[in-house]
Formats: structure tokens, C-alpha cells, sequence
């Protein structure tokens, strides 16, 4: 097996399981967003925090809500000032999440 050969086969071994480790870093990421997103959500009568929720579609992941006054507590209105709870869960965890793919291509680039 010649160089080149070698090196291919490596490439499609590493190919083959980006996908599925990118996925489960951004699993990961969420997860941590969303209990962070909990954690700051204000609390009146639990509706909003228990309305969150983690919605994945392959290596893209959103923290959303079911209650429609969600946006009113995240961004504020005319009349009340914000409070923020996915904002800032997403301001922690982004970093977090664009080390963890730093990690994953270095792994990929030594297994080159």
C-alpha cells in the first residue's frame, strides 16, 4: 500500500464518523444551553421553563419554548425591560461548543 493509498483510507475512516461526532457535540452543547436557559428563565408559574425545550435536526441544535410570551421576558417590550435567559445560556455555551469542534479537528487532523 503506497502513501496515497494509506492516506485515503484514513481519510474516509475519519469521514466516515465526522458527522455522527459533530452531532453529538452539539447534543452535548445543547443540553447545556438548555439547563442554562432553565436555570436563568424567570419564574412566575413555571410555564416557561417547563415550556423549553431542545429541538435538533442533525449537527444544528435550538433551544426553543411552547409559551408565545417567551420573546416578551427574552427581548422586553414597550413596556417592560427584558429578561434574557436564552441569550444568555447561548453566550456561554457558543464557546464552548466552537472549542469542542476545534477538538474534534484536531483529533481528526492527528489520526491524518
Amino acid at each position: 500500500m503506497n502513501e496515497f493509498t494509506a492516506y485515503a483510507a484514513r481519510l474516509r475512516r475519519a469521514a466516515s464518523t465526522v458527522e455522527q461526532r459533530a452531532e453529538r457535540l452539539v447534543d452535548e452543547v445543547g443540553r447545556g444551553a438548555l439547563h442554562d436557559a432553565e436555570l436563568y428563565a424567570p419564574v412566575r408559574s413555571g410555564k416557561l421553563r417547563g415550556g423549553l425545550r431542545l429541538e435538533r435536526q442533525g449537527a444544528v441544535a435550538k433551544v426553543t419554548s411552547s409559551e408565545f410570551y417567551s420573546r416578551f421576558q427574552e427581548y422586553g417590550t414597550s413596556e417592560m425591560a427584558p429578561n434574557p435567559f436564552v441569550g444568555p445560556a447561548a453566550r456561554e455555551w457558543g464557546p464552548k461548543l466552537v472549542l469542542e469542534v476545534e477538538r474534534l479537528r484536531d483529533g481528526i487532523a492527528r489520526d491524518l
